[in-house]
């Protein structure tokens, strides 16, 4: 538009000119050149107030030609002009384009078909098409009546048959019949939703067009739809609105308005919209459970599932039992078990007597009455402990660990002493615990001093995380490395492990989750070695999986813990114990009682772990010597290795304070033994460097001649049966607290070396002046009344090719041999104890045997 034509429109305060809008046809120059002398010669109203008539006049000129001329003249040959841009599809000049939207305002109606609504169409396609200016220069009257023509247009087309659609331009309108096929839909309902009776009360199809070309229109923007609540919706049995998604439908869930409308935000791909009643009569009953087994008293509730799940239908059930004596049930399906015996629930329909279902129930004689409470066996222990464990250590771990997860408080000073030596001896070693693969020694110190609220990633500087950060190391540990490094990271949620870029195979949750998911046995249940499962074994790799258990995502684990629970239930002894090696041992029932507490188990009333009435906990607490600590295995029972029988064990009373303790916390409501997300911890601080507790160096036992027998058939320390060991460690070395002295002490813990801090009380038990040392006191591992200690050959060896589930007559001093017979066969025993164990896991397996004969004759 150029300025001389701005001019005219400012100075007449309105749109007087034919100029056209830029691709508009243009007038002839004559005709141009007669408007504008009209224009230059039109007198100008001064006073507002003195006019009147409508806004169109302002578009004449007060000299305009009479009224026939107009008529007949110049008002055709505009016409006939207009016409010619209509069809031709280009845009109106500015005069035009005012002229057709005032009388488009001007109309009492809106009649979307006629000429008038084609010419407002063209009219604000052309005043869209302005530039920001020159849509300002139109007088403000005429951009008034644009919109309020626009606004009543699109009042009047997105609303139809009680469908209103909002967020649609002006132009677009609403279209809503009936569904053209409603057979069709209903079939498709009635294969959708099985079991049911589709009733349709509403089927509209939708859809929209643009009233200025007439072409289907598809929304480009958000769009909302209120659509009425059809009658009688309130009384239906089953409702469902439902939008059709292909060959399928979508479940909508509208809001209901007051003015008695649905309406939904979310409407722009809406094509298809279904009210539907869905009743679904009765066609039979199932249970819950089709069979159970519960012990004597305890009660099961039952539960019927209709089929369909959907049913509409009401009805009323009625219970019965086969035989009451043995199994009762109430009007609601409460089974309560009353003796041993079988018996048969029926749920009845009492609306279709042919519609039951059945549940077998076996009753089973429940958990035995505990002789002794396991507050009191936990309180004679735990104080066995802390007077034993005067001044913990390295060695002191699980001691460490059970008290702190049995509730003592972490302000004792016992706790401090033992992170004190912690740290120093971390320091001392410059964070290498270990020069073999036995990479537990980290795992185990993550749980016990997260367990005193220690942050495991600081301690005096060092992050015991980043030396198991290596799959490809800790797996050669065999079965143990993962088990114990996946319970370190899942102990507390603030620990992970650390990138390695060093590292062969980079650990993860995940990757030791899939390690020892991919170790099952094909039978269900884990091992060391071989193809039978291992109470042992399955129960820590049990406890490393609970995390998992019934957690959505992984159901493979689940499955996998399932089959080892099975399998656990089925290896159970009558005595309510477990075996390994063929021989029933403290520490076996000790982990299976740990794994099921993890699992969220109570072994007192699930029946799998019931047997004839005898249960783990009971079974523990047999093993338990009054006023102080627990045996490895009973008196009179086979070794398999460990501590001799009958007598106080280190290991045995490690294992079975913390098993009682994690039952303990089970009972209570609290988190898992190692679940210690209830604990806060803190970065620990340096040691004080002034020790670790160890001080007197081990001597280095010396095959001598063999001692004489005494009367009682007993040659002192030295077992006898079988040495070596068969117990599965937490990762290494054993404390040995509380041990007789007996060959074997050493038992199932968490480091590979006894170190029996009852040695004064084990000296006095022994009859064999080889078992002493100079000073009179056991030469087991090392003495934890603050005596030096060296690591023995015996000790290397141990460390070298077992992980520390080996219990090893060596390890407690004891073994002194003479002959080779007696050396190989403690080797052999030494060897096949730690197969089971793990302790020859990974390479050491093939060549462990091997290695120990020849470092055996080196020696010699």
């Amino acid at each position: 538009m150029n300025k001389q034509w701005m001019a005219l429109l400012l100075s007449a305060g309105m749109a007087v000119t034919t100029c056209p809008v830029p691709g508009a046809q243009e007038p002839p120059a004559e005709q141009i050149h007669t408007e504008q002398a009209e224009e230059s010669s039109a007198a100008v109203h001064s006073d507002d107030s003195d006019r009147e008539g409508t806004a169109a006049d302002e578009f004449q000129s007060e000299t305009e030609p009479s009224g026939s001329e107009t008529e007949t003249g110049a008002y055709e040959e505009e016409t006939s002009e207009n016409e010619n841009k209509k069809d031709n599809g280009t845009m109106l000049d500015i005069q035009t384009m005012c002229s057709y939207i005032q009388k488009a305002a001007e109309a009492e109606e809106i009649d979307l078909d006629s000429e008038m609504i084609a010419d407002f169409c063209l009219a604000s396609d052309t005043y869209d098409s302005l530039t920001e200016d020159e849509q300002a220069a139109v007088n403000s009257g005429i951009r008034e009546a644009l919109e309020t023509v626009r606004n009543r247009i699109a009042a009047q087309i997105s609303s139809v048959n009680g469908v209103t659609v909002t967020g649609n331009p002006w132009y677009v309108q609403l279209h809503v019949q009936e569904s053209s096929d409603g057979q069709q839909t209903m079939q498709q309902l009635s294969e959708t939703y099985p079991g049911t009776l589709p009733q349709l009360l509403y089927d509209i199809e939708i859809s929209y067009t643009d009233i200025r070309t007439g072409e289907a229109y598809q929304p480009m923007t958000m769009i909302s739809l209120a659509f009425p609540v059809p009658e009688g919706y309130e009384s239906l049995t089953k409702p469902r609105i439902l939008r059709s998604a292909e060959d399928s439908f979508m479940e909508l869930t509208p809001q209901m308005q007051e003015d008695g409308t649905f309406y939904l935000d979310s409407a722009r791909t809406l094509t298809h919209l279904i009210v539907a009643d869905f009743p679904a009569g009765l066609q039979g009953i199932s249970l819950n459970s089709s069979s159970i087994k519960i012990n004597r008293g305890q009660k099961h509730t039952l539960k019927v599932v209709p089929i369909p799940e959907s049913v509409t239908e009401n009805y009323n059930v009625t219970w019965k039992s086969s035989n009451t004596s043995i199994a009762k049930v109430s009007k609601k399906g409460v089974v309560t078990a009353v003796k041993n015996g079988k018996a048969t629930i029926t749920a009845t329909v009492a609306e279709h007597p042919e519609m039951t279902a059945t549940c077998k129930v076996t009753v089973m004689q429940g958990a035995n009455t505990l002789k002794k409470s396991v507050s009191q066996v936990m309180a004679e222990t735990s104080a066995y402990m802390r007077a034993t464990d005067t001044n913990p250590s390295v060695g002191s771990e699980w001691y460490v660990l059970g008290l702190a997860r049995g509730g003592l408080s972490l302000k004792e000073k016992y706790f401090s002493t033992y992170y004190n030596h912690t740290a120093n001896y971390i320091e001392e070693k410059k964070g290498i615990l270990t020069n073999t693969s036995k990479y537990t020694e980290y795992s185990k110190r993550v749980l016990v001093l997260t367990a005193e609220g220690k942050d495991a990633r600081n301690v005096g500087g060092y992050n015991l995380f980043k030396y198991i950060s290596d799959l490809s190391l800790v797996k050669e540990q065999g079965l143990n490395g993962p088990i114990w490094a996946l319970l370190a990271v899942n102990c507390h949620p603030e620990y992970s492990f650390p990138d390695n870029p060093s590292a062969k195979e980079q650990n993860s949750e995940a990757a030791l989750v899939n390690f020892l998911l991919q170790s099952e046995l094909s039978g269900g249940g884990w091992a060391l070695m071989g193809s039978n499962a291992d109470s042992d074994v399955t129960g820590m790799t049990l406890q490393a999986l609970a995390p998992y258990y019934h957690k959505a995502g992984y159901e493979n684990v689940t499955a996998a813990i399932d089959r080892g629970l099975a399998r656990l239930s089925e290896m159970q002894n009558d005595s309510g114990g477990y075996s390994t090696m063929g021989v029933e041992t403290e520490e076996s029932c000790a982990q299976v009682i740990t794994a099921l507490c993890s699992l969220g188990i109570d072994p007192e009333t699930d029946s799998r772990f019931i047997k004839g009435g005898h249960w783990t906990i009971e079974n523990l607490i047999t093993y338990h010597i009054a006023g102080s600590g627990f045996m490895h295995v009973k008196a009179g029972a086979g070794n398999n290795g460990g501590a001799a029988a009958g007598t106080l064990d280190g290991m045995a009373t490690e294992q079975g304070y913390y098993a009682l303790v994690a039952y303990q916390r089970l009972k209570d409501g609290k988190t898992g033994l190692y679940d210690m997300s209830d604990v806060s911890i803190s970065k620990g601080g340096k040691g004080d460097g002034t020790g670790t507790g160890l001080k007197e160096p081990t001597p280095i036992p010396t095959p001598t001649s063999a001692p004489a027998a005494d009367p009682s058939g007993s040659s002192g320390n030295i077992n006898t049966k079988k040495p070596g060991g068969s117990g599965k460690s937490l990762g290494g070395k054993s404390s040995g607290k509380g041990s007789s002295g007996n060959a074997g002490d050493s038992g199932k813990s968490a480091s590979g070396n006894s170190s029996d801090k009852n040695s004064k009380s084990s000296s006095k038990n022994s009859k064999s002046k080889n078992s002493k040392s100079k000073n009179g006191k056991n030469s087991v591992g090392w003495d934890f009344e603050a005596e030096p200690y060296v690591e023995s050959e015996e000790t290397s060896l141990a460390d070298d090719h077992a992980d520390g589930s080996i219990e090893s007559a060596e390890d407690t001093g004891s073994g002194v041999l003479t002959s080779d017979k007696k050396e190989y066969g403690m080797i052999f025993g030494f060897a096949a104890a730690g197969a089971l164990a793990g302790g020859l896991a990974g390479s050491g397996i093939k060549a462990g045997v091997k290695a120990l004969i020849r470092k055996r004759r080196k020696k010699k």
